[in-house]
C-alpha cells in the first residue's frame, strides 16, 4: 500500500509538516514529515510493516511509528495509594470502558514486580568497538564483567553513571542473564561511553547499581470486588502483598467483548513504592499539665512506638473537636530502635482555639524519618481520643484566643452590596494593654486573597478585636467560604500567633462591591491674578480608586505666550499631589487662559482644566 495505490484498497495515505504551535507531546506533532495511513473497515488482524526509503537522509533519523485505534475501548488503572509498607495491602483498580459506557465482563489480570538491588561487583571491562563521533569527541563500547557475592540470581541487570564530567554514559544498562552464588558473567550487551579525544577512559570513574527481579505476582481483577463499588460499573478489582522492598510496574491487561460485539484486548501500566519498615505507630495516651492556679496549662499525647531503624523522627498530629475546628502539634526526637515514645504538646493558647468541651479526636498521625529524603515511616487516620476536657478548665495566661468568632459585610458607601468583610475574634488579656494585631484572608485551599492589621488598647478580661478586609479585592476573587490564616496579635511582652482561627460563611464575591481600577485628577488651589514675569502655582491632587496604584504621567496644555511650565511631581504613584508652577515672561499677553492638566496612566488618561489670569501692569 502506498499513496498511488492506497484509495484501490480503501486506504487513505496522507503526508503533511506540523508548524509545531502546539504545546501537546504528540509524536505527530514534532518535527519531521509526518505519513497518517488510515486502514479501510474490516481489514484483517496481523502484523503489519511499514518500510521507509532512507536513501537521501543525510544523518541518522528516528522514526517513530504510532497506532492510533478507531474503537472506544479504552482501560486505566490505579492504586489506592502511590506508596506502602512491606505488609501493607495493595488495592488495585482497574477502569473498563466502551465510550462512556462500562463494559462488563471483561477478563482482567495484573502482574506486579520490581527490581531488587544485589550484592555484587562490577568491571573488567573489554573494548568491543569505537566510532568517531566528530573530529573531537569517539563513541567507546565495552562488555563489562560481572561478580555475584551473593545467592543465585535470575535475569541480573546493572546500570551504570558516571563521576567524571569527561565521560558521558550513552547507554547505560547492560544485562548479564542468570548468574550463580560465587560465580562470574561476561554481560550479553555492551555499554557505550563519550570521550573527548583528548581524554582517556577511566574505569574508577564509573558506578554501578545491579539489580535481580523478584518474583512476578500475579492476581485476578474482578467486578464488583471487596474494594469495587457496584456491579456492572466498569471497575475491576485485585489485591495482592508486596514481599520485597522497592518501585513495582504493575501491568495490566484486559480481554472481552466490546458493547458492539467486537473482540479486544488492552493493556495498561501503574506503578507505586514499598518501603521496608522504619517505625511503627502504636497506642496514644493523654495527660494534662496545670499550672499554680489548677488549670490546664497543655495536654501532652505520649505516642509509643516501635522502631526498626534508628534516627530522627519527626512526629506530627491533630486535635480534631466537635465543632470540626483542629489543631496540631509536632514534635522530633533522636529514637534508637525498640520501643520508644514521643510527646507532643498542645498548649493551652491551642485548646482554647477549640472552642468547645473535649473529647477531641486525634486524627492524621503521621510520622516521618529525616534524612536527605523525608521517609513517611507510618500514618494513622485516627489515633484515638483524648479525655473530655473542658474549655473552663483551660487556663487563659496573659493573652489568648477564645471566641466566638465571626464574619459579617459591611456597606460604608450606597449598597446594597459590601464595601468591607469584618472579622471579629474574641480574645482574653489578663491585662489592659496597647496592641497589634494582623491576619490574611485566604480562600479554602490557603491561597492569599487579601491582608488586614488593626492596633488599639483593649481592656483586661474577654473582649473582641476586629479586622476589615478590602470588599472590592473579594469582588474580584472566588467564592467563599473564606479562611482567616496567618493571625498574630501582640501586647506588649505577650502574643498569640494561630496559623488558622477560623471559616467564614459562604459569601459570594458578587456580594462584594467592585470598584474598578482608576483615579481622578482636582485642582485643589489656584492663584490669584498676577502681572505678565509672574510664576503661578497650582495644587493637584490624584485621588485613587479600586486596587489603583500605577504611575501617573503629568502634562498641560494651553499654555499663553512665552510661557514654561513645570511639575514638582512629573509622575504620581498612584494617589498624591503634584505643583504646577507656570512662569511668564515680560512679553506674555495680559489675558485669562484655560490650561488643561491631563494624567496618563496606560490607557487611562484624565484631565481637569484651570484658569490663570495674566493682569495688566
Amino acid at each position: 500500500i502506498s499513496a498511488g495505490n492506497a484509495s484501490r484498497y480503501g486506504f487513505t495515505v496522507s503526508s503533511y509538516t506540523p508548524d509545531q504551535t502546539s504545546d501537546t507531546l504528540d509524536p505527530m506533532n514534532s518535527a519531521g514529515t509526518h505519513t497518517v495511513i488510515q486502514f479501510p473497515a474490516g481489514q484483517p488482524s496481523g502484523t503489519y510493516q511499514i518500510k521507509a526509503d532512507a536513501s537521501s537522509a543525510t544523518a541518522d533519523t528516528a522514526m517513530i511509528i504510532q497506532y492510533y485505534s478507531s474503537s472506544n475501548v479504552q482501560l486505566g488503572s490505579i492504586t489506592d495509594s502511590s506508596s506502602y509498607r512491606l505488609g501493607d495491602l495493595v488495592v488495585a483498580s482497574a477502569v473498563l470502558f466502551d465510550g462512556s459506557t462500562p463494559v462488563q465482563g471483561a477478563t482482567i489480570s495484573a502482574t506486579a514486580a520490581t527490581l531488587v538491588p544485589m550484592t555484587a561487583s562490577v568491571g573488567n571491562y573489554q573494548l568491543v568497538s569505537q566510532q568517531s563521533l566528530s573530529s573531537t569527541r569517539t563513541l567507546y563500547s565495552y562488555t563489562a564483567q560481572i561478580t555475584n557475592n551473593g545467592n543465585d540470581a535470575a535475569n541480573v541487570s546493572a546500570e551504570v553513571s558516571s563521576s567524571n564530567p569527561n565521560i558521558a554514559v550513552v547507554d547505560s544498562i547492560v544485562v548479564f542473564g542468570d548468574v550463580s552464588g560465587g560465580s562470574s558473567a561476561t554481560s550479553l550487551n555492551t555499554f557505550s561511553v563519550e570521550l573527548p579525544n583528548t581524554a582517556t577512559f577511566d574505569p574508577s570513574a564509573l558506578s554501578w547499581k545491579v539489580y535481580t527481579p523478584s518474583p512476578a505476582a500475579s492476581f485476578a481483577l474482578i467486578d464488583s470486588g471487596t474494594y469495587d463499588a457496584a456491579p456492572g460499573d466498569g471497575i475491576y478489582t485485585g489485591t495482592f502483598t508486596p514481599s520485597t522492598a522497592g518501585t513495582y510496574m504493575v501491568y495490566f491487561t484486559a480481554t472481552g467483548i466490546s458493547n458492539s460485539g467486537v473482540p479486544f484486548s488492552r493493556t495498561t501500566t501503574a506503578s507505586f513504592n514499598v518501603s521496608s519498615p522504619l517505625a511503627r505507630l502504636g497506642t496514644f495516651s493523654d495527660s494534662a499539665s496545670y499550672d499554680n492556679n489548677g488549670m490546664i496549662s497543655s495536654v501532652n499525647i505520649t505516642a509509643t512506638l516501635n522502631v526498626q531503624v534508628a534516627g530522627t523522627y519527626r512526629l506530627s498530629l491533630d486535635l480534631q473537636a466537635s465543632n470540626g475546628k483542629r489543631t496540631q502539634a509536632a514534635a522530633s526526637a533522636q529514637l534508637s530502635t525498640g520501643t520508644q515514645q514521643i510527646v507532643l504538646v498542645f498548649p493551652y493558647s491551642s485548646l482554647l482555639q477549640l472552642g468547645t468541651d473535649g473529647p477531641y479526636t486525634e486524627a492524621h498521625a503521621r510520622l516521618t524519618l529525616a534524612g536527605s529524603d523525608v521517609t513517611l515511616a507510618d500514618y494513622i487516620e485516627n489515633a484515638g481520643s483524648t479525655q473530655a476536657y473542658t474549655q473552663s478548665s483551660v487556663s487563659k495566661g496573659a493573652l489568648a484566643l477564645t471566641g466566638p468568632y465571626s464574619a459579617a459585610g459591611v456597606v460604608t458607601g450606597s449598597g446594597p452590596t459590601f464595601d468591607l468583610l469584618r472579622v471579629s475574634i474574641g480574645i482574653y488579656s489578663a491585662a489592659a494593654s496597647s496592641c497589634d494585631w494582623s491576619a490574611a484572608l485566604t480562600d479554602t485551599a490557603g491561597n492569599m486573597l487579601t491582608f488586614s492589621s488593626g492596633n488599639g488598647s483593649i481592656p483586661s478580661g474577654s473582649s473582641s478585636i476586629t479586622l476589615d478586609f478590602n470588599g472590592n479585592i473579594l469582588a474580584q476573587s472566588i467564592d467563599g467560604p473564606y479562611l482567616v490564616k496567618n493571625f498574630g496579635i501582640h501586647c506588649g511582652s505577650a502574643q498569640v500567633l494561630a496559623y488558622t482561627v477560623f471559616q467564614t460563611q459562604a459569601f459570594t464575591a458578587s456580594q462584594f462591591t467592585f470598584v474598578p481600577s482608576d483615579y481622578t485628577l482636582a485642582v485643589q488651589a489656584s492663584p490669584d491674578p498676577a502681572p505678565a514675569g509672574s510664576s503661578f502655582v497650582f495644587r493637584i491632587y490624584a485621588t485613587a480608586s479600586g486596587p489603583f496604584s500605577d504611575r501617573i504621567n503629568m502634562a498641560v496644555s494651553g499654555l499663553p505666550t512665552d510661557a514654561a511650565a513645570n511639575f514638582n511631581v512629573p509622575t504620581i504613584l498612584g494617589f498624591g499631589p503634584s505643583y504646577l508652577t507656570v512662569t511668564t515672561s515680560g512679553d506674555t499677553p495680559p489675558g485669562t487662559y484655560t490650561l488643561t492638566i491631563t494624567g496618563t496612566s496606560g490607557s487611562l488618561s484624565h484631565s481637569v482644566t484651570a484658569t490663570l489670569v495674566v493682569a495688566n501692569q
